[in-house]
């Protein structure tokens, strides 16, 4: 075994302890998710749009920050929250700032330990971000998945790493349409 491959076994069994450590302690205070729950996540991603007009399509890639990632949510079981979330981003687009967002009901679900998937169906929509107020609105139909892994959790407070795949179809007007694709890095913070 040559020296780079020894420290790549060595980051990958630190990690693989790490994660099963992990998912011990949190199996065992699984119990402790219950109720109503709110989280906050923060990030930034990239985002790839395609505007549709009569049979011409353009495409274009941008980068983006995400913020709000707002989530409420009920615990069903200890294991699965149903949630409301609101899954947003700023990007620069022509020399002005656009927010593509979603607003989902979604469904948390641990898979072992630490380790969780999401997912939901919502409304998309790319708008003038909160504090710009001119541009055009597009509304359609979102989706949303997701994994993550809580990499610190204490009774009733966790602090996660997530990984998102956001998409919407907005119609434009006139048979036009944009399809809006989203890929996203994120810290989020939940109390329950």
């Amino acid at each position: 075994m040559t020296i780079k491959a020894g420290k790549r076994f060595s980051a990958l069994l630190g990690l693989s302890s790490l994660l099963l450590l992990s998912g011990t302690a949190t199996t065992a205070r699984a119990e402790g998710r219950h109720g109503l729950s709110f989280g906050v996540a923060a990030g930034a991603g990239l985002v790839s749009s395609t505007t549709c007009l009569d049979q011409s399509c353009q495409s274009a890639k941008f980068g983006r920050w995400t913020l709000p990632n707002i989530t409420v949510g009920y615990f069903v079981r200890p294991d699965l929250s149903l949630q409301l979330i609101l899954a947003g981003g700023v990007h620069r687009e022509g020399g002005r700032q656009r927010a593509f967002d979603a607003l989902l009901f979604a469904a948390r679900y641990w898979l072992v330990g630490p380790l969780w998937v999401s997912a939901g169906l919502g409304i998309g929509e790319e708008l003038p971000p909160a504090y710009a107020t001119q541009g055009p609105v597009y509304l359609g139909s979102g989706a949303m998945g997701g994994l993550g892994i809580d990499v610190w959790k204490t009774e009733g407070f966790t602090i996660d790493l997530q990984a998102r795949a956001t998409v919407g179809r907005l119609g434009l007007g006139n048979e036009a349409s944009r399809d809006d694709s989203a890929l996203d890095a994120l810290v989020g913070v939940t109390w329950y």
